[in-house]
Protein backbone atom coordinates (compact mmCIF):
# COMPACT_ATOMS: atom_id res chain seq x y z
CA UNK A 1 0.00 0.00 0.00
CA UNK A 2 2.88 2.33 0.82
CA UNK A 3 4.35 1.93 -2.68
CA UNK A 4 0.97 2.76 -4.19
CA UNK A 5 0.42 5.80 -2.00
CA UNK A 6 3.89 7.18 -2.76
CA UNK A 7 3.56 6.49 -6.51
CA UNK A 8 0.01 7.90 -6.72
CA UNK A 9 0.26 10.56 -4.05
CA UNK A 10 -2.74 12.61 -5.17
CA UNK A 11 -4.52 9.72 -6.83
CA UNK A 12 -7.05 9.88 -9.64
CA UNK A 13 -10.86 9.90 -9.62
CA UNK A 14 -10.95 6.17 -10.45
CA UNK A 15 -8.59 5.37 -7.60
CA UNK A 16 -10.51 7.43 -5.07
CA UNK A 17 -13.87 6.06 -6.27
CA UNK A 18 -12.61 2.48 -5.94
CA UNK A 19 -11.37 3.20 -2.42
CA UNK A 20 -14.66 4.87 -1.51
CA UNK A 21 -16.67 1.90 -2.79
CA UNK A 22 -14.54 -0.48 -0.73
CA UNK A 23 -15.05 1.59 2.40
CA UNK A 24 -18.77 1.75 1.67
CA UNK A 25 -18.84 -2.07 1.41
CA UNK A 26 -17.14 -2.24 4.80
CA UNK A 27 -19.51 0.31 6.33
CA UNK A 28 -22.55 -1.61 5.10
CA UNK A 29 -21.21 -4.93 6.41
CA UNK A 30 -20.52 -6.56 3.04
CA UNK A 31 -16.78 -6.79 3.66
CA UNK A 32 -14.65 -7.08 6.76
CA UNK A 33 -12.13 -4.45 7.74
CA UNK A 34 -9.15 -6.69 6.98
CA UNK A 35 -10.47 -7.48 3.51
CA UNK A 36 -11.00 -3.79 2.79
CA UNK A 37 -7.45 -2.95 3.87
CA UNK A 38 -6.11 -5.75 1.68
CA UNK A 39 -8.13 -4.73 -1.39
CA UNK A 40 -7.53 -0.98 -1.04
CA UNK A 41 -3.82 -1.72 -0.69
CA UNK A 42 -3.91 -3.93 -3.78
CA UNK A 43 -5.84 -1.27 -5.67
CA UNK A 44 -3.38 1.51 -4.85
CA UNK A 45 -0.37 -0.68 -5.58
CA UNK A 46 -1.55 -2.29 -8.82
CA UNK A 47 -2.91 1.04 -10.04
CA UNK A 48 0.70 2.28 -10.04
CA UNK A 49 1.67 -0.36 -12.58
CA UNK A 50 -1.45 -1.01 -14.66
CA UNK A 51 -3.56 2.16 -14.56
CA UNK A 52 -7.30 2.69 -14.42
CA UNK A 53 -8.26 -0.65 -15.97
CA UNK A 54 -7.40 -2.47 -12.73
CA UNK A 55 -10.31 -0.76 -10.97
CA UNK A 56 -12.86 -2.45 -13.23
CA UNK A 57 -10.95 -5.73 -13.21
CA UNK A 58 -10.83 -5.67 -9.40
CA UNK A 59 -14.55 -5.11 -8.99
CA UNK A 60 -15.40 -7.74 -11.63
CA UNK A 61 -13.24 -10.30 -9.81
CA UNK A 62 -14.74 -9.30 -6.46
CA UNK A 63 -18.26 -9.84 -7.81
CA UNK A 64 -17.42 -13.14 -9.51
CA UNK A 65 -15.58 -14.55 -6.49
CA UNK A 66 -18.36 -13.34 -4.17
CA UNK A 67 -20.90 -15.30 -6.22
CA UNK A 68 -18.62 -18.36 -6.05
CA UNK A 69 -18.26 -17.95 -2.28
CA UNK A 70 -22.03 -17.59 -1.77
CA UNK A 71 -22.71 -20.64 -3.96
CA UNK A 72 -20.15 -22.58 -1.95
CA UNK A 73 -21.93 -21.68 1.26
CA UNK A 74 -25.28 -22.72 -0.21
CA UNK A 75 -23.83 -26.02 -1.42
CA UNK A 76 -22.37 -26.67 2.02
CA UNK A 77 -25.95 -26.42 3.29
CA UNK A 78 -25.39 -23.30 5.36
CA UNK A 79 -28.71 -21.65 6.11
CA UNK A 80 -27.38 -18.11 5.82
CA UNK A 81 -25.54 -17.07 2.69
CA UNK A 82 -24.67 -13.66 4.09
CA UNK A 83 -23.23 -12.98 7.52
CA UNK A 84 -21.14 -16.15 7.73
CA UNK A 85 -17.56 -15.27 8.45
CA UNK A 86 -15.27 -17.22 6.15
CA UNK A 87 -11.82 -16.15 4.96
CA UNK A 88 -12.04 -14.14 1.77
CA UNK A 89 -8.35 -13.47 1.19
CA UNK A 90 -8.21 -16.28 -1.41
CA UNK A 91 -9.97 -13.87 -3.75
CA UNK A 92 -6.88 -11.63 -3.80
CA UNK A 93 -4.89 -14.52 -5.25
CA UNK A 94 -7.40 -14.83 -8.11
CA UNK A 95 -6.99 -11.09 -8.77
CA UNK A 96 -3.19 -11.15 -8.78
CA UNK A 97 -3.01 -14.28 -10.97
CA UNK A 98 -5.49 -12.73 -13.42
CA UNK A 99 -3.39 -9.54 -13.60
CA UNK A 100 -0.24 -11.56 -14.15
CA UNK A 101 -1.76 -13.51 -17.03
CA UNK A 102 -3.72 -10.63 -18.53
CA UNK A 103 -0.98 -8.04 -18.63
CA UNK A 104 1.80 -10.41 -19.68
CA UNK A 105 -0.24 -11.49 -22.70
CA UNK A 106 -0.66 -15.09 -21.57
CA UNK A 107 -4.37 -14.95 -22.50
CA UNK A 108 -3.61 -13.86 -26.09
CA UNK A 109 -3.50 -17.42 -27.43
CA UNK A 110 -6.49 -18.70 -25.41
CA UNK A 111 -9.75 -18.99 -27.33
CA UNK A 112 -13.03 -18.95 -25.39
Amino acid sequence: MLIGIVANFLGTPALWMGSFLMLTAWGSGWMGGGDVKLWVGLLWCTFSFFGESVTLIMFAILIITSIIQILGRVLMKKREAVGIKLPGAWRALVYVVFLAFHFTGAFNNVRF
